[in-house]
């Protein structure tokens, strides 16, 4: 990890970026099945093929975009990688980009699968 990213999360407040609330795994499956959820998978390609969740979009963190576009028939983006570090720092940047409720998974991918 480089200096600036270990520098970036000792001094991030565990909440996450402003803007940006915690979603649990249980909440975030009775969004996936109302389907309304733009879900962003930040964890690197390797990563993402190893295993994602359903639906997710495969966004980089070393490729991350200034904003993302966002379908229409979302109604909320949340953010997840496998433990929740890098999400702080990647939807911190994009949360400014949407209008739409921003939320970050709760224990990353690594929660998810329990």
């Amino acid at each position: 990890m480089s200096t600036w990213f270990s520098r970036f999360f000792a001094r991030s407040p565990a909440a996450g970026p402003p803007g940006l609330a915690r979603v649990d795994a249980a909440t975030l499956r009775a969004w996936l099945e109302e389907g309304d959820v733009l879900l962003v998978d930040i964890r690197e390609a390797g990563e993402y093929a190893r295993g994602s969740l359903p639906r997710s979009l495969s966004v980089p963190l070393s490729r991350f975009p200034e904003r993302l576009a966002v379908p229409a028939s979302a109604r909320r983006v949340v953010f997840y990688c496998q433990s929740g570090q890098r999400t702080r720092f990647a939807a911190g940047r994009l949360v400014r980009s949407t209008s739409l409720p921003a939320f970050m998974l709760e224990g990353g991918l690594g929660r998810w699968r329990g």
